[in-house]
């Protein structure tokens, strides 16, 4: 199968849509589809053509276009668009997100008027009003919708009502590292997050619950990886609070460390306020380390509450923080919940299935 993947972003970048939708194109281009990557320039200095694990990858100035909404560019990029669409004549578009730039696609469809797959990874956007927005639209057009997990499907349907049965769920799917998970540290404990410093990653109620923790385990530490627009709110929060010593701000870390890092973790906080899958929680259980994660979004579908984690009420630093408190007095509990974190993760998030479900919805759309 020849295969356009048509992504707002895409690797470098490395959120979790970003993640999934790198690994897909790899596992497609291994398994002998015949794929191309199209894709926008951002903030990064990136090549405007490159191979990317010898598959073909294309970066147009979208962006830049919609944000200075520039008409001449626009029109520029789109015959662009259309022309190497014309002579990559694939059999099926596949979309991996929602956003702005989706309507270069929608308007040259005519250069290969194939399937448009598209899959959300994401909360639903909010651009636009009414029926006139992006989202909306893009919903509307595409020929079949794949969401990441239930919920995020029941948001999208929420939004859009009649695209029902013309939608799929298929989780996010990652395999083991060749790291071998290492026992959970107790002295001292070590509690991770991960992710963007964003509000909708609610690293500020982690910090609140940390403080709580303290008191009970005060050689506790807290490391936060990653990086983003509240890094320096969220700084100054650990020194109100008196904490700023135990707190460590990794900042960003290359994917391919963080495995490493994650495995020297007692504890994984995901206290999302905002939460299509949980990647993180995901990528956290293949290495059996114990979850304690927001009951929002897609985590409920990663974390089987009280059995590979412990879910807790979203916007509730003390729950957060009297569930980690709890684990930490019951190391024998912390470990049960990790062993059959990983085996739950391997059983039934592997790549191998994610793959497989795409190959299989492919040639459904194709046919």
């Amino acid at each position: 199968m020849k295969i356009l993947f048509f992504s707002a972003h895409f690797w470098p970048y490395i959120a979790g849509g970003q993640i999934m939708g790198a690994q897909l194109v790899k596992g497609l281009q291994r398994n002998g589809h015949e794929v191309t990557v199209v894709t926008a320039h951002d903030t990064l200095a990136l090549p405007d053509k490159e191979k990317f694990f010898e598959v073909p990858l294309y970066r147009f100035r979208f962006w830049h276009a919609v944000r200075d909404r520039n008409a001449e560019l626009i029109f520029k990029l789109r015959q662009d668009l259309y022309d190497l669409k014309k002579s990559l004549a694939p059999d099926l578009v596949h979309m991996s997100s929602i956003s702005p730039i989706d309507l270069f696609h929608w308007h040259t469809v005519r250069a290969a008027p194939v399937p448009t797959l598209l899959t959300i990874q994401g909360s639903m956007p909010t651009w636009g009003s009414g029926t006139e927005s992006i989202a909306i639209q893009t919903l509307n057009s595409a020929d079949w919708i794949c969401a990441c997990s239930t919920a995020t499907l029941d948001e999208a349907i929420r939004l859009s009502p009649t695209i029902q049965s013309r939608t799929s769920i298929i989780h996010n799917g990652k395999e083991p590292t060749d790291i071998v998970p290492a026992p959970l540290p107790s002295n001292p404990p070590h509690i991770i997050c991960i992710g963007r410093l964003e509000q909708e990653k609610g690293f500020d109620l982690a910090i609140n619950a940390f403080a709580r923790v303290l008191k009970i385990f005060p050689t506790s530490r807290l490391t936060l990886v990653g990086d983003g627009s509240k890094r320096k709110e969220l700084a100054t929060q650990t020194q109100k609070l008196g904490i700023s010593e135990r707190v460590f701000f990794r900042g960003w870390v290359a994917p391919e460390q963080i495995p490493d890092l994650m495995n020297s973790a007692t504890i994984v906080l995901v206290p999302s306020r905002r939460e299509a899958f949980g990647l993180v929680a995901l990528e956290a259980a293949l290495l059996a380390r114990p979850v304690i994660a927001s009951a929002v979004g897609g985590l409920p579908e990663v974390i089987v509450n009280r059995e590979s984690g412990i879910l807790v009420p979203i916007e509730n630093s003390q729950a957060l923080a009297q569930a980690v408190i709890d684990l930490l007095q019951q190391p024998e509990t912390m470990i049960r919940l990790g062993k059959f974190a990983r085996q739950h993760a391997i059983d039934h998030f592997s790549f191998d299935r994610y793959l497989k479900n795409h190959v299989i919805l492919y040639k459904k759309l194709i046919k």
